[in-house]
C-alpha cells in the first residue's frame, strides 16, 4: 500500500489533532504527515522534501489570506494544496481553487471520509493534469521535430536543431547522432556536448539499441553490448539509444543522456525517443541521398517525393497540380486521381466555406497558422490532418500554394485517450470523480437557472470485502464491471454514473420534476440486484445501500450535496443494508455523534478508559466461586460506564476490536495470576474471544505471549467463543482448538442454543464446557418449550461429557429449576453482577 506523504501547515494544535486524529482512523490508506506552524517552515520543508500534497491553513501566523496561496505557489508549483479554512472563509476558498489550488475543506465540516477522498482526489486530478500536459509536450515536440526537417536543406543544422528540441523536451543532458559508416559508428552530429565529439568513431560491438535497465535496488546495469567508452568518457548515467533505420537496414542512431547520478528515463520518453529516430531516420536518408544527388537536378523531386508527410501543390482554384508520393500512400488516391480533383472534394461539406477562405489566404505571403481539418480517403474514412501551407510562385508570380499535409490522427487519438483515461474510470468505464464533480457543477448551474430538482446518490455494496477477499480480486472485479452495467440501464442518457472508488458509486439525476423521481429510480437500482450474478459457476446475490441528497434542499454546492448523500448512505447502512434512505438534517447530528463516539472508543485504550470486570461462576452443589468471567466495560468521561453491549458491536466495525481482545485476555490473565500470588485458591478467568480474534492465524503465539508474560498457568485460562464462530469453518476451527487445548487452554462454547450446532460438529470440538444462552433461563419459569430446551441441553452436555453453565440466572425459581436437571454452574445477577477486581477480592477471601 502507498503511503502518501503529506505537508500540513497548520498552526493550531487542535485542527491539528484532530486531522491527524482522522487520518490515522482511515485503514485503506497510510498517511505520512509532517507539520509546521509558520509559512516560512513550510517553504523551507518543500524545498528540501518531496510531498504526495500540502494541507494549507490560510490563517497562520506569518501569512494571512490568498497571499499565503501565492507563495506556496512560487516556490512550489507541482505538488497539489488543499485549503482548510474557516467557515466564513468559503468565498476565499472558492477563490483560491480558481487561482490554482485544487480542493478546499471548511473547518469543522469535513471527516476523515471527505478529507481523504479530497487529498486523493487532489492528487489523482494534479497526477492527470501532469500526464496530459507531459503527453502534450511531447507531442507538440515531435509535430515540431517533424516540421524542422522542412525547415532547411542544411544537413547538420536539421540535425542539431532536432537533438536540441528532443533534449528540452525531455530535459535530457546531452544527445548524439551516429551514423554508420563501412560498419563502424561515427558521431556526426552532438548537443549538449564538446564539439570535438564529432568524428569519434566506436566499433560495432560497443553500440546497443535500449535503455540503461534497472537491477531490483534501482541501480544503473550497463549491459555488455553498450558503448562503455563513450559513457565513461563523458561521465553519462542514463542513456537511449536508438537504431536509425531505412527499410530493414540500420544507417544509424540516436542517443540522448542524462549525466545527473540516479536519473533515468521513463517509458514515454522512451517511446518519444523512438519516434524522434523515426523522423531522424527519414532525415539521415533523405540528406544521404542529398548528398549522392545534390548535382543533380532530380533532387527537388526526390525530396518531395520522400518527404515524410503528404505534399499538395494547388492552384488558384483549389485544383491539384501535383502530389508526393505520400499523399498517394496515405489518402489511397493516383496522381491522375487527384489532379482531376479539387481540394474541397476532399474535405467536410460543413468546413468547405471555411477551407476555400483559408487557402486563398495562403496565397498570399503572410505567415498563417497551421489549418485543422479532415480529408476523406479512397478508403471512406476521414484522417485528421494539420495543413502547413506558402505560396507556389513561378517567375515571380503566385500560381497557387504549396501545402504540407500531417496526419494528426493517431497523436489526436491518443490525447483523447489520455483525456478519457483522466476522466473515466479504467475498471468499468465509468466516470471518474473528477467527471462527476463537473458534471454536478454544470447540474447545479442549470438547476439555478431553470429551478429544476436534481438528486445526488452515494452508493455502497453490502459486504462486497467478503467477495474479494473469498473469490479474490479478479472476481470483484468481474462483478464491479456487471453492476456498472446494471446502473447504467436504471438510468436515463443524460444522468451521471461514476465509480469513484473500491465499491462506491455516485449517480447524479438531472433535470426532475419531483423529488419522487429519485425514488423511482433507487427502486429501480435495488430491484436491479435481485438477479444474482454468474461468477466462476458462483450464483452470488449481492444487494446495494443508497443515500439521497437533492438540490437545492440539502445543499447548493456540489461538496454538500455528496457529504449529506454520504451521511443518507450511513444511515441506510444503519437500517439493515439494501435499503435507500433520503438526507434530513436530523441525521448529520446523529451521524457527528457516531463519529465522536467511534474516536473516543478509539482513544479509550490510551486514556485508561476501559476497565475489566469479573462475574462470578459459581458451582451449583457447593455455592462455592468456581471462577470469574472477564467482561469489559467503558468508564466513559461523559456517558458514565457502558456495558459491552453499548460498544463491542461499534468496535468490531471500526476493526478495533483485535486491540480491545489482547487488552482484556492480558489483563484478566494479570488479574487472576495476581490473586494466586496473595495466596487465594486457583480457578479459571474466563475470556470471551471475538470471530476476528478467534481467526486471527497468529492465535495460538499471541495467548502463548500473553501467558508467559503473565505467569498464568494454562489451565487456569478459559477461552469462551460464541457457538456462531465455533461453527463457521468448523475444519478451520479444530485446529486452533486442539493446539490450545495441548497447552491446558480450556474452552467454552457461549450462547449455547442460540445457533445451529450439531451433534457430529459438537463433538468434534476439544470444548469442556457449554454455557446455556441466558435466553433461555430467562424464560424457564413460564415457556415449557425454555424448560425443555434446557433440560436437553443439560443431558445432551453430560452424555458428551461436557459441564454446562448456566448464564443470566436471576431469580430462586431458576435456581431451582437448575438444580434439578443438574446444572454444574451458574452466573448471574442472583449472586453478584459484573464487579471490580477489588470487590470480586473480597467475595473470594
Amino acid at each position: 500500500m502507498e503511503k502518501i506523504k503529506i505537508l500540513l501547515i497548520e498552526d493550531n494544535p487542535y485542527d491539528l489533532a484532530l486531522i491527524e486524529e482522522m487520518l490515522a482512523e482511515r485503514e485503506d490508506t497510510r498517511f505520512s504527515v509532517k507539520q509546521v506552524g509558520r509559512l516560512a517552515q513550510g517553504i523551507k520543508v518543500l524545498a528540501a522534501e518531496q510531498f504526495h500534497v500540502v494541507l494549507l491553513d490560510l490563517g497562520l501566523p506569518d501569512s494571512q489570506g490568498l497571499a499565503t496561496l501565492a507563495r506556496i505557489q512560487e516556490k512550489n508549483v507541482d505538488t497539489p494544496v488543499i485549503l482548510l479554512t474557516g467557515l466564513d472563509d468559503e468565498g476565499m476558498g472558492l477563490e483560491a481553487v480558481e487561482k490554482g489550488a485544487q480542493d478546499y475543506l471548511i473547518k469543522g465540516q469535513f471527516n476523515a471520509s471527505l478529507l481523504t477522498r479530497s487529498i486523493r482526489y487532489s492528487i489523482q486530478r494534479k497526477r492527470a493534469e501532469e500526464t496530459i500536459r507531459k503527453a502534450k509536450e511531447l507531442s507538440e515536440a515531435i509535430n515540431q521535430i517533424n516540421e524542422l526537417v522542412d525547415l532547411s536543406l542544411d544537413f547538420q543544422v536539421i540535425m542539431e536543431r532536432i537533438l536540441e528540441k528532443a533534449g528540452h523536451a525531455i530535459k535530457a543532458d546531452s544527445a548524439v547522432i551516429y551514423q554508420l559508416e563501412n560498419e563502424r559508428w561515427k558521431i556526426i552530429s552532438s548537443w549538449g556536448l564538446p564539439r570535438i565529439v564529432i568524428g569519434e568513431i566506436y566499433d560495432p560491438e560497443e553500440m546497443a539499441f535500449s535503455r540503461f535497465q534497472l537491477d531490483g535496488q534501482q541501480n544503473i546495469l550497463v549491459t555488455e553490448q553498450t558503448n562503455r567508452r563513450f559513457i565513461n568518457d563523458y561521465h553519462i548515467r542514463s542513456l537511449i539509444e536508438a537504431p536509425l533505420t531505412s527499410g530493414d537496414s540500420i544507417i544509424g542512431a540516436v542517443s540522448l543522456h542524462y549525466h545527473s547520478p540516479g536519473s533515468w528515463f521513463s517509458d514515454s520518453q522512451y517511446d518519444f525517443a523512438h519516434k524522434v529516430a523515426k523522423t531522424l531516420s527519414m532525415t539521415l536518408k533523405n540528406y544521404l541521398l542529398y548528398e549522392e544527388r545534390q548535382k543533380s537536378e532530380e533532387r527537388y523531386r526526390y525530396l518531395f517525393q520522400n518527404a515524410n508527410d503528404p505534399i499538395f501543390i494547388i492552384d488558384r482554384e483549389l485544383k491539384f497540380i501535383n502530389v508526393n508520393r505520400r499523399a498517394m500512400d496515405l489518402f489511397g488516391y493516383g496522381l491522375d486521381e487527384f489532379v482531376a480533383m479539387n481540394m474541397v472534394d476532399l474535405v467536410p461539406e460543413e468546413q468547405i466555406p471555411r477551407i476555400q477562405g483559408e487557402l486563398k489566404k495562403r496565397e498570399s505571403m503572410e505567415a498563417l497558422d497551421k489549418l485543422s481539418t479532415n480529408i476523406r480517403t479512397k478508403w471512406g474514412y476521414s484522417l485528421d490532418v494539420e495543413i502547413s501551407s506558402s505560396p507556389f510562385v513561378e517567375r515571380n508570380n503566385v500560381m497557387g500554394s504549396i501545402h504540407i499535409v500531417r496526419d494528426v490522427t493517431e497523436s489526436k487519438r491518443m490525447e483523447d485517450e489520455i483525456r478519457y483515461q483522466a476522466t473515466h474510470d479504467i475498471l468499468t468505464g465509468l466516470a471518474n470523480r473528477m467527471l462527476f464533480m463537473d458534471h454536478l457543477a454544470l447540474s447545479i448551474s442549470q438547476g439555478h437557472r431553470y429551478n429544476e430538482i436534481q438528486a445526488v446518490m452515494f452508493l455502497d455494496l453490502d459486504r462486497f470485502k467478503s467477495i474479494n477477499d473469498s473469490l479474490g480480486h479478479a472476481a470483484g472485479d468481474k462483478i464491479l464491471q456487471l453492476i456498472s452495467g446494471r446502473l447504467k440501464e436504471c438510468v436515463r442518457e443524460t444522468d451521471t454514473v461514476a465509480r469513484i472508488g473500491g465499491d462506491e458509486y455516485n449517480i447524479l439525476i438531472t433535470q426532475m420534476a419531483h423529488p419522487e423521481d429519485a425514488t423511482a429510480i433507487a427502486n429501480k437500482i435495488l430491484s436491479s440486484m435481485n438477479k444474482p450474478f454468474a461468477i466462476e459457476g458462483h450464483q452470488l446475490h449481492i444487494t446495494i445501500s443508497i443515500g439521497i441528497s437533492l438540490y437545492p434542499t440539502d445543499g447548493e454546492d456540489a461538496e454538500t450535496l455528496l457529504k449529506n448523500a454520504d451521511i443518507a448512505l450511513y444511515h441506510a447502512k444503519e437500517q439493515g443494508r439494501n435499503n435507500y434512505q433520503f438526507y434530513n438534517p436530523a441525521l448529520n447530528t446523529r451521524t457527528l455523534e457516531r463519529v465522536t463516539l467511534e474516536n473516543r472508543l478509539r482513544q479509550a485504550l490510551e486514556r485508561h478508559e476501559l476497565v475489566v470486570l469479573y462475574q462470578p461462576q459459581v458451582a451449583m452443589d457447593t455455592g462455592q466461586v468456581t471462577g470469574a468471567e472477564a467482561l469489559v466495560y467503558w468508564l466513559h468521561p461523559e456517558l458514565g460506564l457502558l456495558s459491552p453491549g453499548n460498544f463491542i458491536p461499534m468496535a468490531e466495525e471500526i476493526g478495533f476490536i483485535t486491540d480491545i481482545d489482547d487488552w482484556v485476555l492480558e489483563t484478566a490473565c494479570a488479574q487472576n495470576k495476581a490473586w494466586q500470588d496473595q495466596g487465594y485458591r486457583s480457578f479459571n478467568v474466563t475470556v470471551n474471544m471475538s470471530s476476528k480474534q478467534f481467526r486471527r492465524p497468529d492465535l495460538v503465539d499471541q495467548v502463548r505471549r500473553v501467558l508467559n508474560a503473565t505467569g498464568l498457568p494454562p489451565r487456569f485460562l478459559e477461552l469462551e467463543i460464541t457457538e456462531g464462530t465455533a461453527m463457521k469453518d468448523i475444519e478451520y476451527t479444530i485446529p486452533s482448538l486442539n493446539t490450545l487445548t495441548g497447552m491446558e487452554v480450556g474452552f467454552a462454547i457461549d450462547d449455547f442454543g442460540t445457533g445451529y450446532s450439531s451433534l457430529s460438529c459438537l463433538k468434534k470440538l476439544p470444548i469442556r464446557k457449554l454455557k446455556i444462552d441466558k435466553s433461555f433461563i430467562f424464560g424457564v419459569n413460564t415457556d415449557p418449550n425454555d424448560k425443555a430446551i434446557v433440560a436437553t441441553i443439560i443431558a445432551m452436555a453430560h452424555n458428551l461429557k461436557l459441564e454446562v453453565i448456566a448464564e443470566g440466572v436471576e431469580d430462586a425459581d431458576q435456581l431451582e429449576f437448575l438444580h434439578q436437571n443438574h446444572c454444574d454452574q451458574m452466573q448471574g445477577f442472583l449472586y453478584s453482577r459484573p464487579i471490580p477486581a477489588e470487590d470480586f477480592r473480597r467475595l473470594i477471601m
